[in-house]
């Protein structure tokens, strides 16, 4: 709820995250923020009276990340997109979807916003095949302008709410796909998101434990 004219005033109160709101005592709050602030503090503690409104057709799903400092090598932010992909990817198969247009966002350190987007030569719910795309896209974007990353997301676009088409003539690969990808979302229904990712740049999409800070 925070938009460009006031994340500056957010900033020099020392507000950047949904914590430093919350340790805010609520005087504090409108005094330097205003009382609008206030509605922000509850919606930071997840409280929120407004009503649900759930009758509406999916557009698409996505899922994105705010870096608790900036990132100055791609690397971890590819990482932090596979994680990303793997969730939405999952509740695209979780909705009987797919997909054909994959968006990468990206928030610099200056708060600039940029949006990559790709259309794939076909609908498809595989974690791989948006994977590559989400991948190929920042790699680009960083290629030819890469900053400190704040923020990194994706988003895909729902087709037409129909599932992946079935071929009449089975691929292997694309059925071990399949496969990892019913693995991959049993473990996460099971052990919670974040239990299992793809490898980091992995040409097969074989699923992985993630890495452990240190190790």
């Amino acid at each position: 709820g925070v938009g460009p004219r006031t994340v500056g005033r957010f900033h020099a109160a020392g507000v950047r995250t949904f914590g430093d709101l919350q340790s805010m005592p609520e005087d504090r709050v409108v005094a330097t923020l205003g009382d609008h602030a206030l509605a922000m503090r509850e919606r930071a503690f997840g409280r929120d009276d407004r009503p649900v409104h759930v009758e509406h057709d999916r557009k698409g799903v996505g899922h994105e990340t705010t870096f608790a400092e900036d990132l100055y090598d791609p690397e971890p932010v590819l990482d932090a997109l596979a994680g990303l992909v793997e969730s939405a990817c999952r509740r695209l198969r979780g909705a009987g979807a797919s997909t054909r247009r994959v968006t990468v966002k990206i928030r610099t350190a200056d708060f600039e916003t940029v949006t990559r987007s790709a259309t794939l030569p076909e609908t498809t719910d595989s974690t791989l095949a948006v994977l590559r795309s989400a991948r190929d896209l920042f790699r680009r974007w960083a290629r030819a302008s890469f900053e400190p990353v704040r923020l990194v997301g994706v988003r895909l676009e729902v087709a037409s709410g129909e599932p992946a088409p079935a071929s009449l003539f089975a691929d292997p690969a694309a059925e071990r796909q399949r496969a990892i990808d019913s693995v991959a979302d049993r473990v996460a229904e099971r052990f919670g998101p974040g239990s299992i990712t793809r490898a980091p740049g992995a040409s097969t999409g074989r699923p992985s434990r993630p890495r452990t800070r240190g190790s």
